[in-house]
């Protein structure tokens, strides 16, 4: 058995952005490590990444969603809980809403399909699912972003040349 504690993101505030994939809860414990899962569970990690645009654009743009995608080497009972599955984490003072979560399973297959807040999933070996964390809610009016924050999100890929749109 394997349980993980995954966190999401900070929302925006009064002079700072959020802070990325991070544990938004009192618990001081972390997301388990690749090489822990890989050697330690049949499974493989394929992607493991922080989400370009899935902060809240704002004055302060809102922290980063994180993607991990699975593969299972053995068959498994996969469960699940997330929040923030419905409702975006919403954006303050004119600043817009974070990336909603989302958990797909059967990835690459037909069958392929975005799943409830919670679950159980019996899955076979080969299969992938992928989990995507809450973004945070951003802070502030968008066009009042520092130009050279907004050059810096996209030099270090926060935010896409056609996310830094949502700043105009």
């Amino acid at each position: 058995m394997q349980y993980e504690i995954i966190g999401s993101a900070y929302g925006g505030g009064m002079g700072h952005d959020g802070t990325s994939a991070t544990a938004t809860h009192l618990s001081n414990l972390h997301i388990t490590p690749i090489e822990i899962l890989e050697s330690e569970y049949p499974c493989r990690i394929n992607r493991f990444e922080l989400v370009p645009d899935s902060g809240g654009v704002g004055r302060w743009r809102g922290g980063l969603s994180l993607k991990r995608e699975y593969e299972l080497l053995e068959e498994a009972t996969v469960i699940r809980r997330f929040d923030k599955t419905k409702f975006p984490p919403r954006g303050l003072a004119g600043g817009r809403d974070g990336a909603r979560a989302t958990f797909r399973i059967l990835l690459g297959t037909p069958e392929e399909h975005e799943t409830p807040a919670s679950g159980r999933y019996e899955m076979k070996a080969g299969e992938r699912f992928c989990l995507q964390t809450a973004g945070g809610g951003g802070y502030g009016e968008p066009r009042e972003r520092d130009p050279s924050a907004l050059a810096r999100d996209i030099a270090e890929g926060a935010v896409s040349p056609d996310g830094a749109k949502e700043y105009d």
